[in-house]
Protein backbone atom coordinates (compact mmCIF):
# COMPACT_ATOMS: atom_id res chain seq x y z
CA UNK A 1 0.00 0.00 0.00
CA UNK A 2 1.39 3.38 -0.98
CA UNK A 3 1.26 6.10 1.70
CA UNK A 4 0.92 8.94 -0.81
CA UNK A 5 -1.79 7.57 -3.07
CA UNK A 6 -4.71 5.87 -1.42
CA UNK A 7 -7.73 4.42 -3.12
CA UNK A 8 -10.99 3.18 -1.72
CA UNK A 9 -9.65 -0.37 -2.03
CA UNK A 10 -6.73 0.55 0.26
CA UNK A 11 -9.03 1.65 3.12
CA UNK A 12 -9.38 -1.75 4.88
CA UNK A 13 -5.60 -2.19 5.02
CA UNK A 14 -5.13 1.42 6.20
CA UNK A 15 -7.76 1.00 8.92
CA UNK A 16 -6.14 -2.24 10.13
CA UNK A 17 -2.79 -0.46 10.31
CA UNK A 18 -4.27 2.50 12.23
CA UNK A 19 -6.16 0.28 14.67
CA UNK A 20 -2.96 -1.64 15.41
CA UNK A 21 -1.02 1.57 15.97
CA UNK A 22 -3.69 2.95 18.33
CA UNK A 23 -3.68 -0.35 20.24
CA UNK A 24 0.09 -0.12 20.65
CA UNK A 25 -0.19 3.44 21.95
CA UNK A 26 -2.89 2.42 24.44
CA UNK A 27 -0.70 -0.42 25.70
CA UNK A 28 2.25 1.92 26.13
CA UNK A 29 0.14 4.44 28.07
CA UNK A 30 -1.31 1.79 30.38
CA UNK A 31 2.04 0.24 31.23
CA UNK A 32 4.06 3.45 31.55
CA UNK A 33 5.40 3.72 35.08
CA UNK A 34 6.52 6.90 36.85
CA UNK A 35 10.24 7.46 36.86
CA UNK A 36 11.95 5.89 39.88
CA UNK A 37 13.76 9.11 40.67
CA UNK A 38 10.40 10.90 41.05
CA UNK A 39 8.76 8.18 43.15
CA UNK A 40 11.72 7.72 45.45
CA UNK A 41 12.83 11.32 45.73
CA UNK A 42 14.12 12.33 49.14
CA UNK A 43 12.78 15.34 51.07
CA UNK A 44 14.43 17.21 53.86
CA UNK A 45 12.22 19.01 56.41
CA UNK A 46 11.70 22.14 54.31
CA UNK A 47 11.01 20.21 51.10
CA UNK A 48 8.44 18.07 52.96
CA UNK A 49 6.73 21.18 54.33
CA UNK A 50 6.54 22.61 50.82
CA UNK A 51 5.29 19.31 49.37
CA UNK A 52 2.41 18.71 51.80
CA UNK A 53 -0.74 20.63 50.85
CA UNK A 54 -1.30 22.39 54.18
CA UNK A 55 2.42 23.23 54.66
CA UNK A 56 2.54 22.04 58.30
CA UNK A 57 4.86 23.60 60.84
CA UNK A 58 8.17 22.00 61.72
CA UNK A 59 6.77 21.32 65.19
CA UNK A 60 3.80 19.40 63.75
CA UNK A 61 6.11 17.26 61.63
CA UNK A 62 8.31 16.49 64.66
CA UNK A 63 5.21 15.48 66.67
CA UNK A 64 4.02 13.17 63.87
CA UNK A 65 7.49 11.65 63.69
CA UNK A 66 7.74 11.23 67.47
CA UNK A 67 4.32 9.53 67.56
CA UNK A 68 5.45 7.30 64.68
CA UNK A 69 2.61 8.55 62.48
CA UNK A 70 4.91 9.85 59.75
CA UNK A 71 7.41 7.59 57.94
CA UNK A 72 10.90 9.02 58.21
CA UNK A 73 14.58 8.14 58.01
CA UNK A 74 17.53 9.60 59.84
CA UNK A 75 20.76 8.89 57.98
CA UNK A 76 23.75 10.83 59.30
CA UNK A 77 21.60 12.52 61.98
CA UNK A 78 19.51 14.40 59.40
CA UNK A 79 15.77 13.78 59.24
CA UNK A 80 14.75 12.69 55.72
CA UNK A 81 11.51 11.57 54.11
CA UNK A 82 10.96 9.33 51.09
CA UNK A 83 8.34 10.71 48.68
CA UNK A 84 6.73 7.33 47.95
CA UNK A 85 6.29 6.67 51.69
CA UNK A 86 4.90 10.15 52.30
CA UNK A 87 2.40 9.72 49.44
CA UNK A 88 1.26 6.36 50.86
CA UNK A 89 0.98 7.85 54.38
CA UNK A 90 -0.95 10.86 53.11
CA UNK A 91 -3.44 8.73 51.15
CA UNK A 92 -4.01 6.44 54.14
CA UNK A 93 -4.98 9.41 56.34
CA UNK A 94 -7.82 10.67 54.18
CA UNK A 95 -10.91 11.66 56.12
CA UNK A 96 -14.19 9.97 55.36
CA UNK A 97 -17.03 11.97 53.83
CA UNK A 98 -20.25 12.43 55.77
CA UNK A 99 -21.93 10.06 53.32
CA UNK A 100 -19.33 7.36 54.05
CA UNK A 101 -19.77 7.86 57.80
CA UNK A 102 -23.57 7.68 57.50
CA UNK A 103 -23.34 4.55 55.36
CA UNK A 104 -21.08 2.81 57.89
CA UNK A 105 -23.40 3.83 60.74
CA UNK A 106 -26.38 2.42 58.87
CA UNK A 107 -24.55 -0.84 58.22
CA UNK A 108 -23.62 -1.12 61.91
CA UNK A 109 -27.22 -0.46 62.92
CA UNK A 110 -28.48 -3.06 60.45
CA UNK A 111 -26.02 -5.62 61.84
CA UNK A 112 -27.06 -4.80 65.42
CA UNK A 113 -30.75 -5.25 64.53
CA UNK A 114 -30.03 -8.53 62.75
CA UNK A 115 -28.17 -9.85 65.82
CA UNK A 116 -31.08 -8.89 68.09
CA UNK A 117 -33.56 -10.59 65.76
CA UNK A 118 -31.40 -13.73 65.67
CA UNK A 119 -31.12 -13.78 69.47
CA UNK A 120 -34.92 -13.41 69.78
CA UNK A 121 -35.40 -16.33 67.41
CA UNK A 122 -33.08 -18.40 69.61
CA UNK A 123 -34.98 -17.31 72.72
CA UNK A 124 -32.25 -15.09 74.19
CA UNK A 125 -33.61 -12.07 75.96
CA UNK A 126 -32.04 -8.76 74.85
CA UNK A 127 -32.38 -5.56 76.84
Amino acid sequence: MSTTEMTFNDMPEAMTLLIGMVGNIETMLRTEQPQAEDVDRWFDMEALRDYLPDHPSRAAIYVWKKERQLPSHKPNKKLMFLKSEIDRWFRSNLRKTQQEIDSEAQQSEDIRKAKIALEKMKGVRHE
